[in-house]
């Protein structure tokens, strides 16, 4: 009986050393990150956390990633493993993915129905985004969720083709967009209230992307990856032989 009370006793005190340090961890983090506050107080803090590197706390401002350290400096900029790896981007990265993974699928432009999954958000005229559609759109295992984001300062009649795929509501319409078919054409009218309906989804999918702190297209989101911009050997290599 003595000997079970002390091993209870002893586990108790090793537990409670535990948590009394957790605690005190926590105070310390939570210290630094007023402290923060109090410096800048004009940066909205989604998360605040220790940075991989010693005696730096990361500070994530929407898209961005900053790194504190106490006594007032802040840092922009990114921190390089000794690989040569950007852990920074490995953290943006990992934040896009969990946002991109909880958007609303049955707001999106659906084609296929394949078993790899890619959401992608695009901009009917941007090359880049032309780009990477010719090679998904020459696979047929995927199923593609697109959310349009026109740049309509770069690309002035993106919006109006992002709206000509929504009313028409089909892979080939789409197609015929991306392939740059109508770019020197002029697009069939729709009726007023096909249109507006139309305008009212890509509004809807503008709001919804914009949430996300996107700034540029294209981004995809392979399998549960997050790829930024067209880069083919990476969508490739995750969505492996057909």
């Amino acid at each position: 009986m003595r000997r079970l009370f002390a091993v209870v006793l002893a586990a108790s005190l090793v537990f409670g050393t535990v948590a009394y340090a957790v605690d005190k961890a926590a105070d310390a983090l939570n210290g630094v990150e007023q402290e923060f506050k109090a410096t800048f107080p004009k940066f909205t803090v989604d998360s605040f956390k220790k940075a991989p590197v010693k005696g730096l706390y990361e500070v994530q401002v929407g898209p961005n990633i900053l790194y504190y350290s106490p006594g007032g400096y802040l840092i922009f900029g990114e921190i390089y493993g000794k690989d040569g790896h950007s852990l920074t981007q490995d953290r943006k990265s990992a934040i896009m993915s969990e946002k991109i993974s909880s958007l609303p699928l049955d707001k999106a432009f659906k084609m296929g129905k394949g078993k790899n999954v890619v959401i992608e958000i695009s901009d009917p005229d941007c090359p880049y985004c032309r780009k990477a559609s010719e090679f998904l759109s020459k696979r047929t295992d995927i199923t593609r969720y697109v959310y349009f984001f026109p740049l309509k300062q770069l690309h002035p009649n993106s919006e109006q083709h992002a709206t000509y795929i929504l009313a028409k509501n089909s892979p080939a319409t789409y197609e015929e967009v991306y392939s740059g078919a109508l770019d020197d054409k002029k697009i069939d009218a729709l009726s007023k209230d096909i249109e507006k309906v139309a305008a009212e989804k890509l509004k809807e999918q503008e709001e919804i992307v914009g949430k996300l702190g996107v700034r540029g297209t294209p981004i995809f989101f392979v399998n549960g990856k997050f790829v930024n911009g067209a880069n083919i050997p990476e969508l490739e290599k995750l969505l492996g032989g057909k």
